[in-house]
C-alpha cells in the first residue's frame, strides 16, 4: 500500500508535509506510549525519506518539518 501512496504524495510538496506532520505525531505519541511502534517508525526512517523526499519540493517550506521528525527520530 505505502508503495503505491509514496509517489503520489512525494508529487505534491504540501502533500509531503502533511505526510510529514502526521509521522511525527504518531512518532511523538509511540515514543511515550509504544516502544515497539516508535522504533518500527526509526527502523523505516531512512525508507520513508527516500520515497518522499524531492529536490524539486521547496526546501523553506519543507525542512522544519524533517528536521523535527528528525530530532524525534534520532534525538539530533
Amino acid at each position: 500500500r505505502k508503495e503505491k501512496t509514496y509517489p503520489k504524495i512525494q508529487a505534491n510538496w504540501k502533500a509531503t508535509v502533511v505526510k510529514i506532520c502526521d509521522r511525527i505525531a504518531n512518532v511523538s505519541q509511540s515514543k511515550d506510549y509504544n516502544k515497539g511502534l516508535y522504533e518500527m517508525y526509526k527502523k523505516e526512517h531512512k525508507i520513508f525519506c527516500s520515497r518522499l523526499m524531492s529536490k524539486e519540493h521547496p526546501h523553506e517550506e519543507t525542512n522544519k518539518a524533517w528536521n523535527r521528525l528528525g530530532v524525534l527520530l534520532n534525538g539530533i
